[in-house]
Protein backbone atom coordinates (compact mmCIF):
# COMPACT_ATOMS: atom_id res chain seq x y z
CA UNK A 1 0.00 0.00 0.00
CA UNK A 2 1.12 3.54 -0.66
CA UNK A 3 1.82 6.21 1.97
CA UNK A 4 -1.33 7.59 3.56
CA UNK A 5 -3.33 4.38 3.14
CA UNK A 6 -4.61 2.56 6.23
CA UNK A 7 -2.68 -0.51 7.41
CA UNK A 8 -2.49 -3.01 10.24
CA UNK A 9 1.19 -3.96 10.13
CA UNK A 10 4.46 -2.96 8.48
CA UNK A 11 4.17 -5.64 5.80
CA UNK A 12 0.97 -4.01 4.51
CA UNK A 13 2.99 -1.03 3.21
CA UNK A 14 5.38 -0.63 0.27
CA UNK A 15 7.74 1.24 2.63
CA UNK A 16 7.35 -1.50 5.29
CA UNK A 17 6.41 1.24 7.79
CA UNK A 18 2.90 1.29 9.30
CA UNK A 19 2.57 3.79 12.17
CA UNK A 20 -0.70 4.34 14.04
CA UNK A 21 -2.61 2.52 11.30
CA UNK A 22 -1.31 4.54 8.33
CA UNK A 23 1.43 3.66 5.81
CA UNK A 24 4.38 6.07 6.01
CA UNK A 25 6.75 7.03 3.17
CA UNK A 26 9.79 6.15 5.28
CA UNK A 27 10.94 5.42 8.81
CA UNK A 28 10.53 8.19 11.36
CA UNK A 29 13.21 10.65 12.51
CA UNK A 30 14.49 11.24 16.06
CA UNK A 31 11.86 12.56 18.50
CA UNK A 32 8.92 11.67 16.23
CA UNK A 33 6.15 9.52 17.71
CA UNK A 34 6.46 5.77 17.12
CA UNK A 35 4.96 2.43 18.11
CA UNK A 36 7.91 0.05 17.69
CA UNK A 37 11.63 0.04 16.88
CA UNK A 38 10.98 -0.68 13.20
CA UNK A 39 9.21 2.70 12.86
CA UNK A 40 12.47 4.58 13.52
CA UNK A 41 15.43 5.27 11.23
CA UNK A 42 17.88 4.32 13.98
CA UNK A 43 15.75 1.51 15.41
CA UNK A 44 15.09 2.73 18.95
CA UNK A 45 11.51 3.53 20.03
CA UNK A 46 10.85 4.14 23.74
CA UNK A 47 9.38 6.60 26.24
CA UNK A 48 11.00 10.00 25.63
CA UNK A 49 11.85 10.56 29.29
CA UNK A 50 11.35 9.13 32.76
CA UNK A 51 7.99 10.77 33.50
CA UNK A 52 4.35 9.79 33.61
CA UNK A 53 3.47 12.06 30.69
CA UNK A 54 6.15 10.84 28.28
CA UNK A 55 5.19 9.19 24.98
CA UNK A 56 6.90 6.65 22.74
CA UNK A 57 9.28 8.46 20.36
CA UNK A 58 12.23 7.57 18.16
CA UNK A 59 15.07 8.05 20.64
CA UNK A 60 17.38 10.98 19.80
CA UNK A 61 20.22 9.01 21.43
CA UNK A 62 19.45 6.06 19.12
CA UNK A 63 19.37 3.78 22.16
CA UNK A 64 16.98 2.75 24.89
CA UNK A 65 17.05 0.83 28.15
CA UNK A 66 14.51 -1.44 29.81
CA UNK A 67 13.68 -0.31 33.35
CA UNK A 68 11.90 -2.71 35.66
CA UNK A 69 9.04 -1.22 37.63
CA UNK A 70 10.19 -2.99 40.80
CA UNK A 71 13.73 -1.60 40.53
CA UNK A 72 12.99 2.04 41.30
CA UNK A 73 10.88 4.15 43.62
CA UNK A 74 8.36 6.54 42.06
CA UNK A 75 8.19 4.55 38.83
CA UNK A 76 6.31 6.77 36.33
CA UNK A 77 4.54 4.10 34.24
CA UNK A 78 2.07 1.30 35.11
CA UNK A 79 4.45 -1.46 33.91
CA UNK A 80 8.14 -2.06 33.25
CA UNK A 81 9.11 -0.30 30.00
CA UNK A 82 11.80 1.00 27.67
CA UNK A 83 13.07 4.58 28.08
CA UNK A 84 15.36 6.57 25.78
CA UNK A 85 18.90 6.92 27.07
CA UNK A 86 20.91 10.15 26.74
CA UNK A 87 18.65 12.18 29.04
CA UNK A 88 19.76 15.77 29.59
CA UNK A 89 20.77 17.35 32.89
CA UNK A 90 17.77 18.07 35.12
CA UNK A 91 15.54 15.29 33.81
CA UNK A 92 14.28 12.51 36.08
CA UNK A 93 16.20 9.24 36.19
CA UNK A 94 16.29 6.00 38.18
CA UNK A 95 19.93 5.18 37.34
CA UNK A 96 23.13 6.57 35.80
CA UNK A 97 22.79 4.78 32.47
CA UNK A 98 19.72 6.80 31.45
CA UNK A 99 21.64 10.11 31.60
CA UNK A 100 23.84 11.48 28.80
CA UNK A 101 26.43 12.36 31.45
CA UNK A 102 26.19 8.92 33.05
CA UNK A 103 25.42 10.62 36.37
CA UNK A 104 22.05 10.35 38.16
CA UNK A 105 21.94 11.95 41.63
CA UNK A 106 18.84 11.85 43.83
CA UNK A 107 16.64 10.98 40.84
CA UNK A 108 17.90 13.73 38.47
CA UNK A 109 20.43 13.61 35.65
CA UNK A 110 23.41 15.82 36.49
CA UNK A 111 26.10 17.37 34.30
CA UNK A 112 29.42 15.54 34.43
Amino acid sequence: RDAGITCEENLDCHSRVCVFGVCEESRRESSELCEENEDCIFGACAYSDYSGSSQYVCCPSNSREYIYKSSSANYPKPNSAYFCTGQESGTSCPKNSLCSSGVCVFGKCEAE
